[in-house]
C-alpha cells in the first residue's frame, strides 16, 4: 500500500477519514459520517437512499453507489442525509456506542471499506478522547494526551527501496 493510499488525519476536525469509491466515510462515538461524491447538480430528489438498523443502499439517479450490510447496528429513525454543493452527507446514529471500545474497522460487515493502519490508530485516538470529555463534560481535553501507547502505529506498510 503506497502512503498516498492512506487516510488523512483532519487535526482540527479530529477524524481520519476514510477514502472509497464513492467518496469517505469516518466515525464517532456516536455517529457513522459518508459523504457520497454526486454528479454536477444532482438534486436530492435524484437520490434514493435506505437506511436499516443493518443495511445501507444509495441510489444517484438509478445508479446504486453504494449497497451492503453495515458492520453494525444503527438507528435509522435517528439518521439523515442531505445533499449540499454535490455531496450527499449521511449520519448513521451508533446504537453501540455505549459500549466502550467499539470501532467499526469497515464500514460493511464484508469487511469492505476498511479503516487502513493510520486511519484506526487515529480513530481510536479520538474515540477515546471524545468519551473522556462525555464523561467529564466540565473539563477541556484540546490539548490532551493519553497514557495508552498510541505512539506506534502497527501494520504501517514499509517503504520499498526504489
Amino acid at each position: 500500500m503506497a502512503k498516498e493510499d492512506l487516510s488523512f488525519y483532519d487535526m482540527k476536525g479530529g477524524f481520519a477519514p476514510v477514502k472509497t469509491e464513492f467518496g469517505r466515510w469516518w466515525q464517532t462515538v456516536y455517529e457513522i459520517h459518508l459523504e457520497v461524491d454526486l454528479p454536477p447538480n444532482t438534486r436530492g430528489k435524484e437520490c434514493v437512499v435506505n437506511i436499516t438498523t443493518t443495511e445501507l443502499s444509495v441510489q444517484i439517479r438509478g445508479e446504486t453507489k453504494l449497497k451492503g450490510k453495515l458492520f453494525g447496528i444503527i438507528r435509522p429513525d435517528e439518521s439523515v442525509w442531505t445533499v449540499e454543493e454535490n455531496v450527499m452527507t449521511i449520519l448513521l446514529s451508533r446504537s453501540d456506542h455505549a459500549i466502550k471500545e467499539i470501532i467499526w474497522p469497515s464500514l460493511m460487515a464484508d469487511k469492505s471499506y476498511p479503516l487502513d493502519a493510520l486511519a484506526m490508530h487515529e480513530t481510536r485516538k479520538k474515540l477515546d478522547l471524545e468519551r473522556f470529555q462525555i464523561t467529564n463534560p466540565g473539563f477541556d481535553f484540546t490539548n490532551a494526551r493519553l497514557a495508552k501507547c498510541y505512539d506506534k502505529v502497527k501494520d504501517l506498510p514499509k517503504e520499498e527501496d526504489e
